[in-house]
């Protein structure tokens, strides 16, 4: 915002409503005047009424997240878009407090951004999603306070879509190396993208310059890489970019070198030169310059991606994930990194073949099996909370076996989708649409096979009606 326009010294107000409607008004020591003539949509907007206790409210809720240069970038290309009219007169400079009065004054006055949108609460709505619950029902409660006459603020049109989440799944199903091959990954990550890219569901944008898929002979080496390398170029256009990396598939360890490996599609007999080691993946995620990134890694042993010895080339052998990847792989701001099991634990499919245990109860959790009525957005903590419970729960069921998922994380909590379109649980919470999630996911999967449970990874154990995919000794 330009100096001279919209500003209001808080420390200045000392009583009165601030009624951003009329000319000019005086209170106490309080003198505002929010040259309407710039305003947009003016005549028909809703009544903004600003008094010094809501305009405390805003500033406090703004400190936190506009303490640097990189933040409040953030915050407002994230609320208003790239290219916006409204930034191009935002003074960036001054300390969080000050930043955070003069922004508040220059929304106000700036009006709406499209009708019956005003400008100040689609901040306020951006806060709102990057909050804990208490300072949300601050926001929810300030909404009345702000637009008293306000019968809708467009609050639906404008959470339909999660417009700066991005995606890259990865499924690494048909291997050129047969014994490697793992089907469920695809099926794995379908399931996934029909989930994000429902508008009803999570609001992830339905085109290529937000999600995209590799699988089976797309999944080779250079196309992981290409599509890392694409996920930075889309952070670096949008700072408020919120990104998902989902890989499933194999990983081998050499024991002459150390060195990790993960397997794709064109795995060929030189390992070392045509896997993707994991110094270079983890180079490629440090590489993005998202503030919020999550990565989930679903594979025959999730910490290590390991297939049995059989499948294993002289010299490489199933392994755990090695203690420093995820840590490495977290380093920075932002940056959370989900397994889907532990140490020599497998990664189950559920009996009915339609994906793996890990994968569908995530689905669960991006349809609001851990989030509360109110809330409008899943969390990184929803998804933890459910997977922490749910996944180790289902593999006892359903496998008889130990699957206990893993989260590492340095980030604070943020959102990673929309809740059922924006327009979030009823007020009877997750039982009361438990159902309905059941149903989309069988509608998603449309697919029906009977049996036991299929583990991937593990030998594979014909005595209780297990199968184990990616793994050649049977035991009976």
């Amino acid at each position: 915002m330009s100096k001279d326009k919209g500003k209001i010294e808080a420390n200045n107000i000392t009583g009165g409503i601030i009624n951003i409607g009329g000319e000019q008004n005086n209170y106490g020591d309080a003198t505002v005047n929010m040259h309407h003539s710039t305003a947009k949509g003016l005549d028909n907007m809703p009544e903004l009424i600003l008094t010094p206790d809501t305009l405390a409210t805003v500033v406090d809720l703004l400190i936190p997240l506009v303490q640097n240069d990189r933040d409040r970038r953030a915050l407002l290309t994230r609320t208003f878009g790239i290219g916006s009219p409204l930034l191009r007169q935002v003074d960036w400079t001054g300390n969080a407090d000050a930043f955070a009065t003069d922004l508040a004054s220059y929304l106000a006055n700036f009006g709406e951004v499209e009708t019956g949108k005003p400008a100040l609460w689609e901040l306020m709505r951006t806060v709102r999603s990057m909050v804990g619950t208490d300072k949300q029902q601050h926001i929810d409660a300030l909404r009345n306070a702000l637009y008293p006459s306000a019968k809708s603020l467009g609050d639906q049109s404008m959470s339909s879509k999660f417009t700066h989440g991005y995606a890259l799944l990865i499924g690494v199903g048909q291997s050129a190396y047969a014994p490697a091959s793992l089907p469920v990954a695809v099926k794995d990550i379908q399931a996934l993208y029909r989930i994000l890219i429902d508008s009803e569901l999570c609001g992830y944008p339905d085109n290529d310059q937000h999600i995209r898929l590799l699988h089976d002979a797309g999944a080779t080496r250079a196309a992981i890489l290409d599509g890392l390398a694409w996920l930075k170029t889309q952070a670096v256009a949008d700072l408020a970019a919120t990104i998902i990396v989902y890989y499933s598939g194999h990983g081998w360890l050499d024991q002459s070198t150390d060195q990790y490996y993960l397997i794709p599609h064109d795995i060929g007999f030189n390992i070392a030169g045509s896997a993707l080691p994991a110094e270079a993946f983890s180079k490629a995620l440090h590489d993005i310059p998202a503030r919020r990134l999550l990565v989930f890694i679903d594979s025959c042993h999730a910490e290590g991606m390991a297939t049995a010895k059989e499948m294993m080339p002289p010299g490489f052998v199933s392994a755990a994930l090695p203690k420093g990847l995820s840590s490495t792989l977290k380093q920075g701001e932002g940056r959370a990194v989900f397994t889907s099991s532990r140490g020599d634990q497998s990664s189950w499919i559920r009996p009915d073949g339609t994906m793996s245990i890990y994968t569908y109860h995530l689905i669960e959790a991006l349809q609001g099996a851990s989030n509360k009525p109110g809330d409008v957005r899943v969390h990184v903590s929803n998804l933890m909370n459910h997977l922490a419970k749910a996944v180790p729960d289902s593999a006892r069921t359903l496998c008889q076996a130990e699957q206990v998922p893993f989260f590492d994380t340095a980030a604070e909590d943020f959102p990673v989708a929309m809740l059922r379109g924006g327009k979030g649980l009823p007020a009877a919470g997750w039982n009361a649409v438990e159902s309905e999630s059941r149903e989309t996911i069988q509608h998603i999967t449309n697919i029906y096979v009977s049996g036991g449970g299929i583990a991937v990874g593990g030998d594979l154990n014909v005595s209780n009606g297990a199968t184990v995919v990616g793994r050649d000794n049977i035991q009976k």
